[in-house]
Parts: C-alpha cells; structure tokens; sequence
C-alpha cells in the first residue's frame, strides 16, 4: 500500500467507483466524498470490501460547500 491518499469526489458514481477500484488496485490508500446518501455510502463500502477493496475511505462532503470541503482534508489527513 503507497503512502500517498488519492480523493475523488464524486466516487460513488459509475465511473468513479471504476477509479477507486483501479487506484485501488494500484496501491494508493483511496478516499471519496458523498452528500447525503441516507445509509447508501456504508452499501456502497460494504460492496467495494467484498469486491476486495477493502479500506476505501467515504466522507461525506458538499463540495460547493469551501468550509465542508476543509473538514473532510482535515478528516482525510488524519
């Protein structure tokens, strides 16, 4: 596993989850943002963990929202 952490906002989505899981693939830690998914974004790790990738991280983001989007980079860093 790298020690570099890739994020990509808007990775829930169909060509997003392809990135995770290519990212993934390729050794870097992986994290992704949602909005309001209503218990949509623990189905979503639950199925990428029994794909086998395990430890994508999911923050929950608007990211037209400037101070949301420093919280998540302070929760991705951590």
């Amino acid at each position: 596993m790298s020690d570099k952490t890739v994020l990509i906002t808007g990775g829930m989505g169909g060509l997003g989850t392809e990135l995770c899981r290519l990212l993934h693939g390729q050794g870097y830690k992986v994290a992704t943002t949602y909005i309001h998914d209503h218990g949509r974004e623990q189905r979503w790790k639950e199925e990428r963990a029994a794909e086998g990738y395990e430890g994508i991280e999911v923050f929950e983001c608007d990211v037209k929202d400037w101070d949301a989007c420093v919280a998540m980079a302070e929760k991705v860093r951590d």
